[in-house]
């Protein structure tokens, strides 16, 4: 999967973005369609996202290339629509399917959906809040009763999959955001905990360990008296791994997801950098193997409109920093597990990729000794 960031404009300002929201101009259509091509030889799905990509004026174009290349399966579009009767059907289908748009929703109007619909476009939206109050907190100049509305004209015609940042703000909807879409008949929801990134770190936005584990243990509850059809996910964080693996309640908490057929934990584990199907595109058409680097020139692997996809990938001063490992991680018997845990959170606290994880349980301890 490689993401291909179309704009920065965006007409919201959530608390958390990894993006930067510019106004300066975006690159062209022919511009894009070079980039895309290069990524042809690759088969990888094609994610056009932002900023909030329905609001780049060529996308219709681009969609319709995307399309020359991978053409729209109606079997596929239609089942991923109306849902599938197991878990790993649907799973499947999701991975099949070359061609997504991000959004947030407030774009998302009956010409742009029936736009979506004649390409055979899945829609991820991106819906931190399930309630007014929570969800206009976070996604500010966002109306949750036009979302609401956006969707309703939406999920019968296209398939829509939801994205829920988790973060000390939207918590209380969690558990309801899954019987929300339950409701409405969305097939799949993936909750991801908030990186401390960008303006996530300059909002002092975050999620503590405690509270996400026993918010997986709430999910788990809430399962088992009352299971759902929605496919719900939890990305699972590497230092959120390792602070479960400390308490001894890892391998309890992987069992019991183990236990209910439409709920998984996706362990989340950074980018392979030198996989040209897994990267980002900033709207400059700046490659990185990092997927929420794509907005710090620090990371930047070499602009696609001048240099060889081959060459960009291959680019080795990134690609050390995310091979060497911190020296306080050095002798941590969980090294194995998170690998010295998030570059880019430990550039964005410290100024430095190469110092722990601010986000691993043994911060203090190791930074005591």
């Amino acid at each position: 999967m490689t993401t291909f960031d179309l704009t920065n404009k965006c007409d919201l300002n959530c608390i958390h973005c990894i993006r930067i929201n510019d106004r300066s101009r975006d690159l062209d259509v022919e511009n894009w369609k070079n980039i895309l091509k290069a990524f042809y030889p690759q088969e990888t799905k094609i994610v056009l996202a932002g900023g909030e990509p329905l609001l780049y004026q060529g996308i219709e174009e681009l969609l319709a290339m995307v399309r020359s290349k991978y053409p729209k399966d109606q079997k596929l579009f239609k089942q991923l629509t109306k849902g599938f009767d197991t878990p790993s059907a649907l799973f499947e289908a999701v991975e099949n399917n070359k061609l997504v748009v991000t959004t947030n929703g407030t774009a998302l109007s009956d010409r742009k959906i029936s736009m979506l619909e004649h390409y055979g476009v899945t829609a991820w939206l991106s819906l931190d809040g399930v309630t007014p109050k929570v969800f206009e907190n976070v996604r500010r100049g966002a109306s949750f009763s036009k979302i609401e509305k956006n969707l309703g004209l939406a999920i019968n015609r296209i398939p829509v999959h939801i994205n829920f940042v988790i973060m000390e703000q939207t918590l209380e909807d969690v558990i309801p955001a899954i019987e929300f879409v339950e409701r409405l008949g969305i097939n799949l929801i993936r909750f991801t905990p908030v990186r401390e990134i960008s303006r996530a770190k300059t909002n002092g936005i975050k999620i503590f360990h405690e509270k996400f584990v026993a918010l997986l243990e709430k999910a788990l509850t809430m399962q088992r008296s009352t299971p759902t059809n929605t496919l719900v996910l939890f990305n699972l964080l590497q230092t959120q791994k390792v602070f479960l693996m400390h308490q001894g309640r890892y391998d309890d908490i992987s069992e019991q997801f183990g236990q209910h057929p439409n709920m998984f934990l996706e362990e989340k584990k950074c980018q392979q950098l030198k996989d040209p199907g897994r990267g980002v595109v900033n709207p400059k058409g700046h490659y990185t193997g990092c997927c929420n680097a794509s907005s710090l020139p620090y990371f930047d692997m070499g602009n696609l409109l001048k240099t060889p996809l081959a060459t960009a990938i291959g680019h080795q001063p990134v690609l050390d920093i995310f091979e060497k490992t911190p020296e306080l991680c050095a002798n941590c018997d969980f090294l194995s597990v998170c690998k010295g845990g998030c570059r880019l959170m430990s550039y964005e606290r410290y100024g430095n990729p190469l110092v722990m994880d601010p986000t691993c349980p043994f911060l203090d301890e190791r930074l005591q000794s």
